[in-house]
């Protein structure tokens, strides 16, 4: 069982342009992503690279979302959230979790929400995950313990690769981000 990293320990932090198949420094074994996903426009490149990165390696792929990283608020409960822990958008992950699983990536749902780093690395830890894919636009929580000159990040259990989708990009036919 994988432990979760201390807070003085550093993992590496790769970056990926939209496409961008083969990168230096990933894992050599891959059986583990956490794709962090705010569901938006600006996620769909970090969608594909962990589509493309699982069937490369056979990875199983577990979603989460990463909307409150985003947004730095956490849900509330009321009418239609009765649990404080359920996700509004649970939903939208099912669907895209069916998407990635009719491009033959084997695919669950964490059904923790990413409200922190700490958070999302005691999910990756717990987890056995070998990198956390994510895109650029929430990458701005965990910059605060990232090194820039060395490109690691305190506290990671694992490797963090940030996808940069390139501005103003069409969607995809049919109305589907994640196609």
């Amino acid at each position: 069982m994988q432990t979760v990293s201390s807070p003085s320990s550093k993992a590496p932090v790769l970056r990926a342009a939209r496409g961008q198949h083969l990168l230096p420094g990933l894992p050599s074994k891959l059986t583990q992503l956490l794709l962090l996903t705010d569901l938006g426009p600006g996620s769909i490149a970090a969608v594909e690279c962990a589509i493309d990165l699982a069937g490369l390696f056979s990875a199983r792929v577990a979603l989460m979302n990463g909307e409150p990283l985003r947004s730095g608020h956490h849900p509330v409960r009321d009418e239609l959230n009765p649990s404080p822990d359920a996700d509004p958008a649970r939903p939208a992950l099912l669907c895209l979790m069916w998407e990635v699983r009719q491009r033959g990536v084997e695919v669950g749902l964490c059904t923790d929400t990413g409200h922190t780093p700490e958070h999302v690395w005691r999910t990756a830890a717990d987890r056995q995950v070998d990198l956390i894919v994510l895109p650029d636009a929430l990458f701005q929580p965990f910059s605060a313990s990232a090194n820039r000159a060395e490109n690691s990040i305190e506290g990671a259990p694992c490797p963090l690769l940030i996808v940069e989708d390139q501005p103003n990009l069409p969607l995809a036919a049919g109305g589907s981000n994640f196609r």
